[in-house]
């Protein structure tokens, strides 16, 4: 087995429903918000939540311009606390807001208060014309709120048993020239990605002077785990809402311990200098 390098074929997918936004937003609304299932999943709920609630915290309330990009399912607009979340998406689904592509965003240049990236930097093709963009795009002081993958070494067996995403630990995220994923593909996934781009905050200034990374800390592990997926479908462990909080308190011990073992996700927030 290699640690370095993995890429699975879509084809090989253990999981169910992959890309299938639509079902996944309608199962959380009938969830949810309809409230119209008797079985819910507490530990979806739980995971989403703490993927989304912290960011209120980086979202000031005189930012007039906020949008995410590759909203995907857009259940970020159950969670964020503004009327002005704008979901834009490279898929021109119901609750799109607006059509765009993450790498050629149609915004005017120092236009932007906040783009949030949830779960989605993983899938660039170029990380490094991402980056280079938003600082042109967003304001003196504007930020980037990512919440991702932390390709830690459950993570990892995960990927390999679900075979649903890979990974490639070798490329140079911080090259113009490196293509990360496959530029046609929206759900071509290299889950390394969040991790040689954020290990290190002090090189990721250093690459890119024109940000200054003011949050960098991984989280989410066996809540994430267990939630049957989000998009993509997998088994699930039915817990109760009381156990939800006790998995949490567990996923943060194993972390703090051994963030390299256990740690699937990271919470990043950029501002541009």
């Amino acid at each position: 087995m290699s640690f370095k390098t993995y890429f699975p074929k879509h084809e090989e997918n253990r999981m169910k429903n992959e890309g299938d936004v639509l079902t996944a937003r309608d199962n959380f609304v009938s969830m949810f918000i309809e409230q119209s299932r008797a079985e819910q999943n507490f530990v979806l709920y739980n995971l989403l939540w703490q993927r989304f609630n912290w960011m209120n915290d980086y979202i000031r309330h005189d930012d007039k311009k906020i949008i995410e990009v590759g909203c995907g399912a857009g259940l970020s607009q159950f969670f964020i606390n503004t009327d002005k979340l704008v979901l834009t998406d490279i898929l021109d689904n119901p609750w799109v807001d607006r059509q765009e592509d993450a790498l050629h965003l149609s915004y005017p240049d120092n236009s932007l208060d906040i783009v949030i990236a949830s779960e989605m930097i993983h899938h660039l093709a170029s990380p490094h014309a991402f980056f280079t963009d938003m600082a042109m795009k967003l304001k003196p002081g504007g930020r980037i709120i990512i919440q991702d993958m932390c390709n830690s070494l459950i993570m990892k067996l995960a990927l390999r048993i679900m075979r649903h995403e890979g990974w490639d630990d070798t490329v140079d995220v911080f090259s113009p020239k490196a293509i990360c994923n496959q530029a046609d593909d929206p759900w071509s996934a290299n889950c390394s990605i969040p991790d040689l781009l954020f290990r290190d905050t002090a090189n990721f200034e250093k690459e890119f002077p024109m940000y200054r990374v003011i949050k960098s800390e991984r989280n989410e592990c066996f809540m994430f785990l267990f939630s049957g997926g989000v998009i993509a479908k997998g088994p699930r462990l039915p817990l109760p809402k009381f156990l939800t909080k006790v998995l949490a308190v567990i996923d943060k011990v194993c972390i703090f311990a051994l963030p390299e073992v256990f740690a699937c996700g990271r919470s990043v927030v950029l501002e541009k200098k």
